[in-house]
This record gives C-alpha cells, sequence and structure tokens, in this order.
C-alpha cells in the first residue's frame, strides 16, 4: 500500500489489513500491490470523513493459463 509520488506506504497484516496514518488532507492516488496479483490503483480524497477504504486485488491466474 502506498500513496502514489509521497512517502506514504504500509503493509497490510495476515488478514489483509492496513492503516496509513497522519496522512495530510487532500486528494491522492491510493495504490496496491502484492506478488501474483493485478495491481490496484483509485484516486480519494482524504478528509476527516475518511475511514475505511476497502478493495480486493484481482489474480493474474487467467492471464497466466495460457503460459506452458
Amino acid at each position: 500500500m502506498a500513496l502514489k509520488g509521497t512517502s506514504f506506504q504500509t503493509q497490510t497484516n495476515s488478514e489483509g489489513f492496513y492503516t496509513l496514518s497522519d496522512i495530510p488532507f487532500g486528494e491522492y492516488t491510493i495504490v496496491a500491490f502484492c506478488v501474483g496479483k493485478k495491481t490496484w490503483e483509485q484516486k480519494i480524497l482524504f478528509s476527516e470523513s475518511v475511514e475505511n477504504l476497502n478493495f480486493q486485488l484481482e489474480s493474474f491466474d487467467d492471464a497466466l493459463e495460457g503460459i506452458t
């Protein structure tokens, strides 16, 4: 997990939960990546009302079926 173009980053725990803290209010692009999964990006506006952002990474399984 990272905020694109910043030094803010973190890792998920074993259950997939993460925390990013002390982020100044503003607009960012959040990026999630994992080996074997497609990278996920979403623009988000951080404000006082942002508490949770849930997402699920897609697998590359379909793309790898044709590779032998």
